[in-house]
């Protein structure tokens, strides 16, 4: 996982009020404690020396990741980057926005969109972090942007729904749609030819620290959130040249405060009465990502943890 800064001493996540944007299950970590290498560096210069960008076989799609170095992290890995905000506007369904047309499969999306609510000072560092890495991935490829700048202050996540499978592909993974996702059987039908082989994983975090699984549904606009979120590189081919678009995957949603919450500890009067070092403790366990009590669909343990 990989954290985003707000200068040399702080995280951005450190600044949402009263220590809301902090994971209990990582409260421990902080800009001086957290790798170097697990930091996005601010400037451009360092940032060519951190990330690279790996375009797969087809020339179409490609990943950023991470360049190893030092006795922590001796191999290179795909970037995952921690960011949180506050829910503008949620399409969490398992088949997103999709019109339930074979043809419409290939541009379904998951999406989630991210604002300030407001805390600027923890939010802004974020789309800066998130721009330069944009950035960055059309100087290395040597190719423009096909996408414009974002004119709001919005971090907007998006997922694709389908995997295409290809005439006998045999690495596309199985089909994660249960009996009751697909009552019609559509979704059954075209598995030869797409196929949702994940889900969006999504938690909430409880007064201990604990994540336990949450219907993605129930996330909500006004929710504070931390998102964990991997970088896709679309490249196209256009009457103007190569160009490329950045899309940034969200891949498990964890709840930290609901809206009513946030609503209230983003008041003035709130931010003033109570210090931020009051609210948050450390507790649980420690881990570099979301480790979540219990699996999907276990009935008999509620004790087994896992890492995103």
């Amino acid at each position: 996982m990989a954290f985003i800064s707000a200068g040399e001493d702080i995280l951005a996540r450190d600044l949402w009020p009263q220590g809301s944007g902090v994971l209990l299950q990582d409260a421990h970590l902080d800009a001086h404690t957290v790798s170097t290498g697990r930091i996005v560096p601010s400037e451009l210069d360092e940032l060519a020396d951190w990330m690279f960008v790996e375009v797969g076989s087809d020339g179409r799609r490609g990943k950023v990741y991470v360049k190893g170095g030092g006795a922590e992290e001796e191999d290179s890995s795909e970037l995952v980057l921690r960011v949180q905000g506050i829910v503008h506007e949620a399409n969490l369904t398992l088949t997103g926005d999709w019109d339930r047309t074979e043809d419409n499969a290939k541009k379904a999306v998951q999406r989630l969109s991210l604002v300030s609510g407001g805390c600027s000072v923890a939010f802004e560092p974020q789309c800066a972090a998130l721009t330069s890495i944009r950035e960055m991935v059309g100087l290395m490829l040597g190719i423009s942007s096909s996408s414009r700048r974002p004119r709001s202050k919005a971090i907007v996540l998006r997922r694709r729904v389908f995997t295409k499978v290809a005439d006998g592909a045999t690495e596309v993974g199985p089909s994660v749609v249960e009996t009751g996702d697909d009552p019609s059987g559509v979704l059954h039908d075209m598995s030869s030819r797409w196929r949702i082989v994940s889900r969006l994983r999504c938690g909430i975090q409880d007064e201990e620290g604990d994540i336990l699984h949450l219907n993605p549904l129930l996330i909500r606009p006004g929710d504070l959130v931390d998102v964990s979120v991997t970088v896709a590189v679309i490249l196209k081919k256009t009457p103007f040249g190569r160009k490329y678009e950045v899309v940034f995957e969200p891949c498990t949603i964890v709840r930290l405060w609901s809206a009513g919450s946030m609503k209230i500890l983003l008041s003035p009067r709130e931010s003033r009465e109570t210090p931020a070092s009051s609210v948050l403790k450390p507790k649980g366990k420690m881990g570099e990502g979301f480790c979540f009590r219990g699996t999907r669909g276990d009935k008999t343990s509620s004790g087994s943890q896992f890492s995103a």
